[in-house]
């Protein structure tokens, strides 16, 4: 049975990969969060230590700020959590003389937003946020060490992830505020607003078949090649909780607008049969917060 080894693994995402993944492999799971069993200094010697004592065959890197809203008065936070993590990380790899597969987790951010077209992983980058820039360098550390050391480094930029447990992000925020007594729920952003979104259910769907495929040294876009207004989720939220709210937005702010990804390249490596289903992954979710 293959080792799989998860860096991140008690975040959302990272939990909800290693809960899938343990039923047919042997799954060890690592944060550097405080509270959990499975809590160590992310370090060159932790690292070292870990991977040689485990021996995986997979390594999901998911570990750094997932939060894109740091301003200028933490302009070092991102640097700290996500790359110098990433460099000690990568130098373990490489004095391990590592053969195994390796994901790392980047984000739509790192293409900016106000672009209108699909984008493909040859679009060039244009970070907004240190967030975004953070997720750029961390991309190209693992790029500079897979040509130079012949690390087989996967990065996957994943759009807006949702589903239950997750108590963050603009539809959390919509059942939330459906779910307060004040018969209108109202917005900061403007009615034509959208944005892709992707069920965390479908998202660990793409994650087990890119394992199981030939997918080596790629950058692969992850999203449901549907943008959704969010006007329409509010609605569909009101159905599945059987609510009857008005619906205010107040264009207060100016929501970015993100790209829709393209998932061409994506699907020459693995194959979907079922289509995604937002609808399904809003009942789930909605239904998990009552």
């Amino acid at each position: 049975m293959k080792k799989v080894l998860i860096f991140g693994g008690y975040g959302f995402i990272g939990n909800n990969l290693y809960l899938e993944l343990k039923k047919n492999y042997i799954v060890s799971r690592y944060t550097s969060t405080q509270n959990y069993k499975n809590k160590i200094l992310y370090n060159y010697k932790n690292f070292f230590k870990v991977i040689k004592n485990l021996k995986p065959d997979i390594i999901f890197f998911l570990s750094g700020t997932s939060n894109p809203d740091y301003k200028d008065q933490k302009y070092l936070y991102d640097l700290k959590k996500t790359n110098l993590v990433v460099q000690s990380l990568m130098f373990s790899l490489k004095a391990l003389n590592f053969k195994g597969k390796i994901f790392y987790f980047s984000s739509i951010g790192v293409y900016g937003s106000n672009i209108s077209s699909v984008v493909s992983e040859k679009k060039s980058l244009n970070p907004e946020s240190f967030y975004a820039l953070s997720k750029i360098i961390a991309e190209e550390q693992c790029k500079f060490f897979t040509k130079k050391y012949n690390l087989n480094i996967n990065i996957l930029r994943i759009c807006s992830i949702f589903g239950p447990g997750l108590k963050r992000q603009i539809i959390y925020k919509i059942i939330k505020k459906i779910s307060d007594k004040d018969g209108i729920v109202k917005f900061l952003g403007n009615v034509n607003d959208k944005r892709e979104f992707l069920f965390i259910d479908d998202l660990i769907l793409i994650v087990k078949k890119l394992m199981l495929s030939k997918a080596k040294r790629e950058t692969f876009n992850i999203g449901s090649n549907k943008q959704y207004l969010i006007s329409d989720i509010i609605k569909k939220i009101l159905i599945i909780k059987n609510k009857h709210k008005k619906i205010e937005f107040l264009n207060t702010i100016k929501a970015p607008k993100l790209p829709l990804l393209s998932n061409k390249k994506l699907y020459r490596f693995i194959k979907i049969k079922k289509k995604f289903n937002l609808y399904l992954g809003l009942k789930k979710t909605t239904t998990y917060y009552k």
